[in-house]
């Protein structure tokens, strides 16, 4: 029992570190503004999954974040050509091409 016991209780301390991971992560891109620059963001959230760029010059900066209900939830940071965020939007098709 002591073995099945440590198992479930180191599963439950996975599920909780998971949780708060996400809910920071959530946290950083709701912490986003426009005007921010590209630079700042890649500090605050890492290496994005992709960076589109789009036909009239801005891009994008996709980030997975994940939640219980949308596990395939993207946010898409929209950058002006002067690499500063127009706006932020997030997805849950799970495309991040």
């Amino acid at each position: 029992m002591t073995r099945n016991a440590s198992i479930i209780a180191a599963a439950f301390g996975f599920a909780v570190l998971s949780v708060s991971a996400q809910a920071a992560k959530i946290e950083q891109i709701n912490a986003i503004h426009r005007g921010d620059n590209q630079a700042d963001v890649v500090q605050s959230l890492g290496q994005p999954r992709n960076t589109p760029a789009w036909f009239d010059g801005t891009h994008s900066l996709v980030y997975a974040v994940p939640t219980a209900i949308e596990p395939t939830r993207v946010a898409y940071i929209n950058l002006g050509r002067d690499n500063k965020v127009i706006n932020v939007q997030f997805s849950n098709d799970g495309s991040t091409e």
